[in-house]
């Protein structure tokens, strides 16, 4: 879907790896930054998304929960999310089957999507 998204509303952003992982949340949930905001412009700002379901699937997905302070910046160009800060495990592990630890924690960066603004 696209469209914009206003207060109360969820972002959803999936992170997909190359084979099924285990999420261990007990102490902390993986965490996940996304930028809203003029990607041309000073009024980005990153928020951060919050590890929600996935465990045991190539798929981890993250929620962000829009707020009303989010409306303080101009989103003209859509969502994206920063490569700089990667997945961050926050005191939670992610395993693969076998019990390995993730190591490729990081990934390239997702420019903005008009579909997807906070308006």
């Amino acid at each position: 879907g696209s469209g914009t998204a206003g207060n109360n509303c969820y972002l959803y952003v999936t992170a997909t790896f190359s084979e099924s992982v285990i999420v261990d949340n007990a102490s902390g949930n993986p965490l996940l930054t996304i930028v809203i905001g003029n990607a041309a412009g000073s009024t980005e700002t990153e928020r951060t998304a919050t590890y929600a379901y996935g465990s045991g699937n190539h798929s981890l997905v993250f929620m962000y929960t829009i707020g009303s302070t989010d409306y303080n910046f101009t989103d003209n160009d859509g969502v994206k999310i920063d490569n700089a800060s990667g997945l961050a495990l926050n005191s939670s592990t992610i395993k693969d089957l076998a019990g390995n630890d993730a190591t490729k924690l990081t990934f390239s960066a997702v420019g903005p999507n008009a579909l997807f603004r906070v308006k």
